[in-house]
């Protein structure tokens, strides 16, 4: 006899055998293979997101916690964006806006002017405007310390990783930069389209004045994202405590923290790119290209700067084919000059092009390939603003400048095929590795 509500004894649950395992007749002689058929019958559940294997049975990663039924991916990829977080949004905006405008009414931000220069078209001089400013490091880059606080602000007195807030009021900031520079330049008489001169204690910058101004605004959004990203992950570390940026409300990050939030199941980390990951990643890539172009260059032989009394390494670059030489100054008693080997430039720093990426692949637990090739852009565009500082002294002269706009476009061809290839290598070692956290969904 059996009990209302039991299964029947003949009624047996139909499971399947995949193709490719072999059973043994022999399995079915003995309890331990049939306990072996068992197991291979019940299956298993592959994680779209983390790559770990789950009985059939589990509703949700046994890893990473992510929800393994398809109805709720779908159900989650049509959920509502969620709502800004006004009050965040204001205090970004208020500390970034304000910071401008003090440092534009007290002098500590860069000013705009105009200066006339000489240059010869063809063997005709010819006089022309270009926009000038004389300005030391704290006036061309500390706004973005300020933009930085901002962010620092925002993550610590709000607890919540409002990255969206952040941006916004951030770009606010920058908004009312641009158009301070653009009435400036009007003011003087010239047009932001022309050139820019920046002369400071030891540094000189030129460029078209788009070029120069755009690396410093994008200098100031990339730090205050930097610096919420950095007060973020201390604050969490530190309290054991995040903030749901939908609903707002705390949850603990101990001992795993959940994938979804527990009071309104809304997800916490989002796919796609990391742009946090990516910004903190490109600041040490940044600081290790400053240090290899400001302070081993020489060592590594690809920029020489040369003086009356030449080294051996200066003496050997002027015979050598592969260095271009530009002279910078020259007087009576003295000169200057530099040599400069593109291609030795390029060897040298790809592989930190290449390695930035495959770092980041590996640092970042969602959307890796789409963060690692962000990355690469960036990489090049901070490091471009690195060069016109560091080699500012040739870039001072029309041909040496030509020269250093034409070596960072070789370099962008350059450093950006090899930093796709760190992105394959890291997604491809990702996967044989077993932890590779697939990005196929974010593509479809």
């Amino acid at each position: 006899m059996r009990e209302r509500g039991d299964a029947p004894e003949d009624e047996q649950e139909i499971q399947t055998v995949p193709e490719d395992e072999p059973v043994s007749p022999d399995s079915f002689d003995s309890e331990s293979g049939m306990r072996g058929i068992v197991n291979i019958m019940a299956g298993s559940v592959f994680c779209s997101e983390c790559g770990t294997e789950n009985p059939a049975r589990a509703s949700a990663c046994e890893s990473c916690g992510r929800v393994l039924d398809p109805l709720a991916q779908a159900q989650r990829s049509t959920a509502p964006v969620r709502k800004l977080h006004g009050v965040v949004v204001a205090t970004v905006t208020g500390i970034c806006v304000g910071a401008v405008l003090l440092a534009w009414v007290t002098g500590l931000s860069m000013h705009l002017g105009v200066a006339e220069v000489l240059r010869f078209e063809g063997e005709r001089p010819v006089q022309i405007k270009v926009l000038a400013s004389e300005a030391d490091l704290s006036q061309v880059f500390g706004l973005a310390l300020a933009f930085g606080l901002a962010g620092l602000v925002a993550s610590i007195v709000f607890a919540g990783r409002y990255l969206r807030e952040v941006v916004l009021g951030a770009t606010a900031g920058v908004f009312v930069q641009f158009v301070l520079w653009l009435l400036m330049a009007r003011a003087a008489g010239g047009r932001l389209r022309s050139d820019l001169w920046i002369a400071g204690d030891g540094f000189v910058m030129r460029g078209p004045a788009p070029i120069l101004l755009t690396q410093l605004l994008l200098l100031m959004l990339f730090t205050a994202i930097l610096f919420a990203f950095a007060g973020w992950i201390a604050q969490e570390q530190i309290t054991g405590k995040a903030t749901c940026v939908h609903c707002h409300s705390r949850y603990s990050l101990r001992p795993t923290a959940p994938v979804r939030c527990p009071k309104c199941d809304a997800e916490q980390d989002r796919d796609g790119v990391q742009w946090p990951w990516v910004m903190l990643v490109a600041l040490g890539s940044s600081i290790a290209f400053a240090l290899i172009v400001g302070l081993l260059r020489e060592p590594l032989g690809f920029a020489l700067e040369c003086h009356g009394q030449m080294s051996k390494a200066c003496i050997a670059a002027r015979g050598d084919d592969s260095f271009t030489i530009f002279v910078t100054s020259m007087t009576a008693k003295d000169f200057t000059f530099w040599a400069v080997a593109q291609w030795r430039y390029l060897a040298v720093t790809a592989p930190l092009m290449f390695g930035a990426p495959l770092l980041l692949t590996f640092l970042v637990k969602r959307g890796s390939r789409a963060s690692a090739g962000a990355l690469v852009p960036i990489n090049w565009l901070l490091a471009t603003f690195v060069v016109m500082i560091a080699l500012g002294d040739l870039g001072g002269s029309d041909a040496g400048f030509i020269f250093l706009m034409r070596m960072q476009v070789l370099a962008l061809f350059s450093w950006g095929a090899v930093g796709v290839v760190g992105v394959l290598i890291g997604d491809k070692l990702r996967y044989r590795k077993g932890s590779a956290y697939l990005d196929e969904l974010d593509d479809d």
